[in-house]
């Protein structure tokens, strides 16, 4: 299984969330998850795996 992971980050109202969605729709093996500063390790790797459908 070849994937990779990115970060995407700049000023705000520059169009990355707007672009992403965008990409998201167009690729289906992709998956956004619009992290909250807060989030710690274990919550977004809660997430990711919710994502996929793993415990």
């Amino acid at each position: 299984m070849d994937s990779d992971i990115g970060v995407i980050y700049g000023p705000a109202g520059m169009g990355k969330t707007m672009a992403l969605k965008r990409y998201v729709e167009m690729n289906k093996g992709a998956i956004l998850i619009e992290a909250d500063p807060d989030y710690t390790a274990k919550v977004l790797l809660q997430e990711l795996c919710a994502r996929l459908g793993v415990k």
